[in-house]
């Protein structure tokens, strides 16, 4: 009885000791898919941002052409 119950033990300590790894094992593949991820939104932020700014700048050139253009047809009415 005695060489069951010390198989028994052996046995639980074998699975909670790879229980433990595994567990570990998925966190740290969990941990690295999450830095990955996070590396991608911001490397996909950062071009968002670039676009972004892009094309405000050309609806800035879009309304400044509009006002010269508004300013020059009001020039040659005074003419």
């Amino acid at each position: 009885m005695g060489e069951v119950v010390t198989s028994v033990n052996a046995a639980t300590s074998t699975l909670e000791t790879n229980l433990v790894r595994k567990i570990d094992e998925g966190h740290q593949e969990f941990s690295q898919k999450i830095d990955e991820s996070n590396q991608q939104f911001s490397s996909d932020l950062a071009i968002v941002k670039m676009q972004l700014a892009e094309l405000t700048n050309n609806f800035k050139n879009i309304s400044d052409a509009k006002k010269r253009e508004g300013e020059s047809g009001k020039k040659r009415r005074l003419l």
